[in-house]
């Protein structure tokens, strides 16, 4: 047994997959280091994002020209070590040792070191080069060296490394050819070197000498696949990989403290000049990270985010609704108005636009974060909200994602990927519905102004406007409470510490951006678009069928005998019109959700809710906006501002059709705003953590608790207005 697990057989496999395919490089290092930079200079727009198996932690491939080879480059996760201790870490070490499902094992590894912090970086380095990988190192931002006048002599690096040392800047793409011929070289090797370190053996642990380790050159032929090496590539022995031992935790700290005394004398001398941190740097971070300024310049800098992502997206929004609406109205010119054009209207169009619909906001979010996180800035604020947010099971890094849920829970939900820690991350996920997004604003616009009295309490407040505020208030408490509940849930083996490393101030790295821009663009309408329009059709289908023959035959009667009046032309097209809401209404009533909705009456009726409500809610799944166009449907009404004040004077003035009393009162009102301030209802938003998350479970375990706490919350609020005299 190997304590590094990279068996035989995992290299056996991977070496088979190797001689029918293209060569694997890896891009290994520390978090800020550059990898994702490298990444795109080296892969262009040719790459991929999907979730590794059974986990959270995102995937980047792809494809590259290495000199004359064809390359599947693989970016790890930033990780500080290979020990295991968190689902990064462990995602890493399986793929560089080929036991990740879906992932086949590296043939050469490079990583990267960032020049500020070498010690720290050769740490990694020096652990993927003991798992038996042709290892390249490529020391990050020199351009940032040369700048800061950083003398770095790297020749003498490279002379006391087992390992060649390539200086780069992947911003600016200096030494990129370089690199890829290293690689290129690297994988061309046909002999490995084994070297035994001084910790490996028990009676030289402690590191005393300026003892190089012995190296030994072996033959290519014969040797194990798994343990092949580029240079000069280590290769404990049995010994240093703490089998079968009592004191792992102990015999593991030692090894790392005499790992970073061999680093530290492979170091010495390389630094020829040390620079002071600039005073800028520390005036900035004395402002930023200032107790009370601090969030307060935080705090303003989300406002303009959340402001940006609202409102800028408007314009966009605007122009991708009237498209789809263009494109709606020439399918019925074409088609008429039977079947197939409301399957390819409604269904499809329709569909499809609620995918596109949320484009904008998630460019403009990720556009901003972006700019956050390469300037430095968004670790700084994760750092002064840890606090706060660590009260309900969350690190500071949740915030961003959360406050950006209030404009849309589905870019808020991808932004979730800057969290590290898989529970925290996943809690996130589970309660960023709850934030009050826009699409439920033309609910709480519609129900306060229809069923909510317009009248002044505390001498000052508007009772409407307060209840509109309060229910903001609300998406947060739940979202608070709900995460200290699952914090206690989800219990994991993962220590829940927030280690942050607050980066040097740069500038933001455009080009890179705007590939991540493109990325995410493309792989959300690629991934979860897809399912979004699966759901909306089959949302579609459950309001269209069936379509009883007496219903329409009746309505086409009463359309023909309209027609063939005499009388104004424009009376005549009014009438038809109204004639066509009516016969909407009642297929909308014989359809499976109007069925449906007939059937979970009995049991909504306790929340004060009808039938017609009922199928609002249903409908409303494929956005939560569709439960205002589903009420004008029901009551015979059009759309647009008309139809949306004809709908609150519908509501306002419903009765009972015995006891003549309000069909609809302020009760009913308030169960409706507080069921949709708690209720999942949005395919998107269950299609995306379903993407995010790589299993339909969680999208099952959110919509099933949110759905039970938005009843018994509705429950409450409509029997206490019955109590009170509100019903």
């Amino acid at each position: 047994m190997r304590h590094d697990g990279c068996g035989t057989e995992a290299g056996s496999s991977a070496a088979a997959t190797a001689a029918t395919s293209a060569f694997c490089v890896a891009l290994a290092g520390n978090p800020n280091t550059g990898k994702t930079a490298l990444f795109n200079a080296l892969t262009g727009l040719r790459h991929k994002v999907a979730n590794y198996p059974g986990v959270t932690v995102e995937k980047r491939w792809g494809a590259a020209a290495i000199g004359t080879a064809r390359c599947e480059v693989v970016d790890l996760p930033g990780i500080y070590s290979l020990d295991s201790s968190s689902i990064d870490e462990r995602i890493a070490r399986d793929v560089l040792c080929g036991r990740q499902a879906g992932a086949r094992r590296p043939d050469v590894a490079v990583v990267l070191l960032d020049p500020f912090h070498l010690e720290r970086s050769l740490y990694v380095a020096l652990q993927v080069m003991e798992l038996g990988l042709p290892t390249v190192l490529a020391v990050n931002f020199m351009d940032e060296v040369r700048r800061k006048r950083l003398r770095i002599d790297l020749e003498r690096l490279g002379q006391r490394l087992p390992c060649p040392v390539v200086p780069i800047s992947a911003l600016t793409r200096e030494g990129i050819d370089r690199l890829t011929a290293t690689i290129q070289q690297a994988m061309g090797v046909g002999q490995r070197f084994v070297a035994s370190w001084p910790w490996c053996d028990p009676s030289t642990r402690a590191i005393t000498s300026d003892r190089q380790p012995s190296l030994r050159v072996v033959p290519s032929e014969g040797h194990d696949p798994s343990s092949s090496g580029f240079g000069q590539v280590l290769s404990p022995s049995k010994e240093g990989r703490g089998e079968s031992r009592d004191d792992g935790g102990n015999d593991a700290c030692a090894t790392a403290q005499q790992r970073y005394a061999w680093i530290g004398k492979q170091l010495d001398g390389v630094l020829v000049y040390e620079p002071h941190h600039s005073d800028l740097r520390a005036v900035f971070d004395r402002i930023l990270l200032h107790p009370v300024g601090g969030p307060l310049i935080f705090l303003s800098i989300m406002v303009l985010v959340f402001q940006s992502i609202f409102t800028w997206a408007l314009v966009p929004m605007g122009w991708i609704a009237g498209v789809v609406d263009a494109c709606q109205a020439l399918v019925h010119r074409w088609l008429g108005s039977g079947l197939p054009a409301s399957f390819l209207a409604d269904g499809v169009i329709a569909g499809v636009g609620s995918v596109v619909l949320f484009l904008p906001q998630i460019v403009i979010l990720f556009f901003f974060i972006g700019i956050l996180e390469d300037t430095g800035y968004l670790a700084r604020g994760a750092f002064l909200l840890d606090r706060l947010m660590h009260k309900v099971g969350l690190n500071g890094k949740a915030f961003l994602p959360l406050f950006s849920s209030f404009a849309c829970a589905i870019p808020g939900i991808m932004a979730t990927r800057t969290i590290e820690n898989r529970r925290e991350r996943l809690i996130t996920i589970l309660v960023a519905p709850f934030m009050t997004c826009s699409a439920r604003l033309p609910v709480y616009a519609l129900i306060t102004a229809a069923l909510i009295p317009s009248v002044t309490v505390l001498g000052a407040l508007n009772l409407q406007g307060l209840v509109f505020v309060s229910l903001y208030l609300l998406g947060i408490m739940a979202a608070a409470v709900i995460s200290v509940v699952l914090k206690k849930v989800l219990r994991s083996g993962e220590p829940s510490h927030f280690f942050l490393e607050l980066p040097p101030y740069r500038m933001p790295q455009w080009r890179g951006l705007l590939t991540t821009l493109w990325t995410r663009a493309r792989f959300f309408l690629q991934t979860a678009g897809s399912i979004i329009l699966l759901l909306s059709i089959g949302v579609w289908c459950i309001t269209a069928f069936p379509r009883p023959a007496s219903v329409r035959e009746a309505f086409a009667q009463e359309r023909q005998q309209v027609t063939e009046q005499a009388g104004d032309d424009a009376a005549r097209a009014e009438a038809v019109a109204g004639i066509e809401r009516r016969e909407s209404a009642a297929l909308l009533e014989a359809s499976a959700a109007g069925r449906l909705g007939r059937w979970l009456e009995p049991a909504i009726r306790p929340l004060g809710f009808d039938w017609k409500i009922g199928v609002a809610i249903i409908a409303s799944f494929a956005q939560r906006e569709v439960f205002v166009s589903t009420l004008s449907i029901i009551n015979s009404l059009g759309s647009g501002s008309d139809g949306a004040t004809a709908l609150e004077d519908t509501l306002r003035s419903a009765r009972h059709p015995v006891t003549q009393q309000p069909l609809y009162p302020p009760a009913v009102g308030l169960s409706i705003l507080v069921f949709y301030a708690f209720a999942c209802q949005c395919v998107s938003t269950l299609a995306v953590v379903r993407r995010e998350t790589g299993s339909w479970r969680w999208p099952a375990v959110m919509f099933a608790y949110m759905t039970v706490l938005a009843y018994v919350s509705s429950l409450i609020v409509y029997q206490s207005g019955r109590l009170l005299g509100w019903a």
